[in-house]
C-alpha cells in the first residue's frame, strides 16, 4: 500500500475483485447510479402477494448488489484503508475514516442458496428463463406456435 505526504493511506491503485471475479478499482461503493425500491416489494410480500417477474429481477440485482458490496468492503480492508486507531491518532491529517466505510459490509448477509437460483432464473433483459423453468419454456413455444397458426389463418 502506498502513503502520502501525511501518512495516510493512498487507495489510487488499490483493487477488489466483483463477484463476477473481475478486478475493479477500488472507489466509492459499487452501486453505478442503482437504486431500490425494497419497499413496495416487502409490501407485495406482507400482504401474502406472488411477487412478478420484475420484482423478483429486483431481488436478484439488489442480492447481487448487496455481495459486490460485501466484496469491496473486504477489498477496502485489504487495501490498508481502514487505519487502525493508533494510525488515527498519530495522523491529524487522515482525511476519511475508512474504517467504518470497511466494516459496512460485515453486516450484510446474502443467500447464497436463493441468490444462485435467481441468477439461473432469468435470460438477459430481466425474462424468465425457459431452461430454468421448462413449463415457461413449453407455454412460449405454444404461443409462437398458435401466434404462427393465427397469421397463417389471416
Amino acid at each position: 500500500e502506498e502513503m502520502d505526504g501525511n501518512g495516510n493511506n493512498n487507495l489510487r491503485d488499490a483493487h477488489w475483485r466483483n463477484r463476477k471475479g473481475y478486478k475493479e478499482s477500488l472507489g466509492p461503493p459499487p452501486f453505478k447510479g442503482m437504486s431500490f425500491n425494497l419497499q413496495s416489494i416487502l409490501e407485495i410480500a406482507d400482504n401474502g402477494q406472488v411477487l412478478e417477474g420484475p420484482d423478483i429481477y429486483d431481488v436478484s440485482t439488489m442480492l447481487d448488489a448487496m455481495e459486490d458490496l460485501t466484496l469491496w468492503s473486504k477489498g477496502l480492508r485489504k487495501a490498508g484503508a481502514n487505519n487502525s486507531e493508533e494510525d488515527e491518532k498519530s495522523s491529524s491529517n487522515a482525511v476519511v475514516d475508512y474504517h467504518h466505510l470497511a466494516n459496512i459490509g460485515d453486516c450484510i448477509t446474502v443467500n447464497a442458496t436463493l441468490q444462485e437460483l435467481l441468477e439461473t432464473a432469468f435470460e438477459k433483459g430481466g425474462r424468465l428463463s425457459g431452461t430454468a423453468f421448462p413449463q415457461v419454456g413449453m407455454l412460449r413455444a405454444k404461443v409462437r406456435t398458435l401466434k404462427r397458426d393465427i397469421l397463417g389463418t389471416l
